[in-house]
């Protein structure tokens, strides 16, 4: 999603409510203390037995077996990746049952850190909690953490690091894992207002290794190096959009008003960037066309040494690439057989029914029944679901956990079902 929570993409969006499920069954969680920036979450033993789950509601009828379990052992510290999936620490597999948190990335655009309770607290959390939410996604602002043109230095650089870092804390703290994603950024020159393109070669890298310095000793946080890819959308001068998101080095014009071209800084030395500081943490690789075409990436898959990539996927229905099953019984089935697949935004847009939710579990079904790694719903706010796929109810202003109609709620009923 792009800024103040509207996908700038070639199609418009409205939002309409559909009709409410209720939850099931709730699974007990661990949870970890004691924790700092540099220091893992405190490792508790608590064992979940694979089982099976039969719900209509949630899975469209379809029983699920569920091979390991997402608790106990060393919770969420210790994440890696194992084939097609990720494990924690005691080699447990862990699906991500996750929600995006948006605000870090346009906020500090206005004198503000986040869109949320400033800082976020701890009924904050209890509320993510008690959707069984065990993965928070936070969208960063590159210009905001480095500290560049002209914000002002109270909600950037330090600030702002420190900002994120004791949102991170928070979280991992209690057990909750993060996803780190740079989302706004400039053409080098420009304030970073939204997404471009792809990331710039002028900052992007130092971004990825001031981030994977700060969090490299958390194992319990992952990064995603670029929101939404879109070079197919543009005119790439010196290069393939394929070919530029691996590799960098191609031109091309940003999206905001007064962008010039810009040299795009590609996957692999992102990736290379995190690396060079001994960070080992798992980096998630988002595809092509605003994040929702993974039919290359296989192909283009940067080299890791240590192999600790995951693919990241984004669908919200709204006719970009890979919207059906035909598509995902094709192209995803392809995908996993390399890398787990991280959905980092799902959601309901045009033409599918606005702030209903059943586009959403057709997604969640297939990428169960694939036993795949986790998804993560945009997004946590009360914000207006008539014009965004907002999870909380509007009358929720402290962000406790009060769902939306019918999207929030639907979300909501299939997390609590899941083990």
């Amino acid at each position: 999603m792009n800024n103040l929570h509207k996908k700038i993409r070639p199609i418009t969006f409205v939002y309409i409510v559909l009709f409410a499920l209720v939850g099931s069954y709730l699974v007990f969680r661990s949870f970890a203390t004691s924790f700092s920036t540099s220091v893992e979450p405190e490792n508790i033993t608590i064992s979940a037995p694979a089982h099976t789950i039969n719900d209509s509601l949630a899975s469209n009828g379809k029983a699920i077996q569920f091979t390991a379990a997402s608790t106990g052992g060393s919770g969420m510290s210790g994440l890696h990746i194992s084939g097609s999936s990720i494990l924690n620490g005691s080699n447990q597999q862990m699906q991500m049952h996750g929600v995006n948190f948006s605000g870090f990335e346009y906020s500090c655009l206005t004198g503000d850190l986040n869109d949320g309770p400033i800082p976020p607290n701890i009924a904050e959390i209890n509320g993510m909690k008690s959707w069984n939410v065990n993965s928070v996604r936070i969208p960063l602002n590159e210009d905001c953490w480095l500290g560049l043109h002209g914000i002002a230095a109270t909600v950037s650089g330090a600030n702002y690091q420190n900002a994120v870092a004791a949102f991170v804390n928070l979280l991992t703290t209690n057990n909750i894992s993060v996803i780190l994603n740079l989302h706004f950024n400039g053409d080098g020159n420009t304030k970073a207002v939204e997404q471009e393109p792809m990331a710039d070669r002028a900052h992007s890298n130092d971004l990825w290794a001031s981030i994977a310095s700060k969090f490299k000793s958390n194992s319990a946080v992952m990064f995603e190096p670029y929101n939404e890819p879109h070079l197919n959308d543009v005119t790439v001068t010196g290069g393939t959009a394929w070919g530029c998101w691996k590799s960098g080095g191609c031109a091309v014009k940003g999206n905001n008003a007064g962008d010039g071209n810009f040299v795009v800084a590609g996957m692999q030395e992102m990736l290379n960037a995190i690396r060079g500081t001994g960070a080992n943490n798992i980096v998630v690789i988002t595809g092509e066309d605003w994040g929702a075409d993974l039919s290359s990436w296989v192909a283009n898959k940067p080299t890791d040494s240590i192999n600790e990539l995951a693919a990241g996927w984004h669908t919200y229905g709204d006719g970009l690439s890979c919207g059906s099953s035909a598509c995902w019984n094709t192209t995803l089935a392809s995908v996993i057989t390399n890398a787990p697949i991280l959905t980092t935004e799902i959601g309901q847009l045009p033409p599918q029914t606005s702030c209903a939710h059943d586009y959403i579990d057709q997604v969640m079904s297939w990428l169960d029944s694939h036993n795949q790694q986790g998804y993560y719903a945009w997004t946590w706010g009360p914000f207006s679901c008539g014009s965004d796929p907002a999870l909380l109810s509007a009358t929720d202003s402290n962000w406790t956990g009060i769902p939306s109609q019918t999207y929030g709620a639907g979300y909501k009923a299939h997390l609590l079902i899941r083990p």
